[in-house]
């Protein structure tokens, strides 16, 4: 890979992904080492389960807000500025309760995931969230916890 990339500000594959918009600036097939970069805002009540991928690291790099962050067993506050590390293996998730959108940067490595997002994107005309927790399992090698109805 030798050329350079520029994704110039509201450029890239921008769309909707449950209450939050997703703009991938870089998939892994253009980085030299497959990481991903996603430029991410969290709407107003945003969630991401909490889940474990297999294969994936991940980070996120909170520009501007604050988001309730799960992180293995413990639960934290993440506010702008603050960055965090998900190895392989390590249960996270995020909430957002703070009653303002909140941007962040992500990215995974080795890049990929970015295209379940992409698939299941509120623009996808059909394809619904019906299978989405089953497809991150085989395809993804992530597994997400499904709340038990009591």
């Amino acid at each position: 890979m030798n050329q350079h990339l520029y994704i110039a500000r509201g450029e890239g594959r921008q769309f909707t992904f449950r209450s939050d918009t997703i703009t991938i600036q870089a998939s892994g097939a253009d980085t030299v080492d497959g990481r991903s970069f996603m430029h991410w805002i969290t709407g107003v009540d945003g969630l991401a389960p909490n889940h474990v991928h297999d294969r994936y690291e991940e980070t996120f790099h909170v520009i501007d807000g604050e988001l309730e962050f799960t992180l293995g067993d413990e639960s934290i506050v993440v506010r702008s500025g603050d960055f965090i590390r998900v190895p392989p293996g390590t249960r996270h998730g995020f909430r957002n309760k703070s009653g303002r959108p909140v941007p962040m940067i992500v990215t995974l490595s080795p890049g990929g995931y970015e295209e379940f997002f992409y698939a299941y994107r509120s623009e996808a005309g059909g394809k619904t969230l019906d299978g989405a927790i089953e497809e991150a399992r085989t395809k993804y090698g992530t597994v997400y916890e499904v709340p038990t109805r009591s």
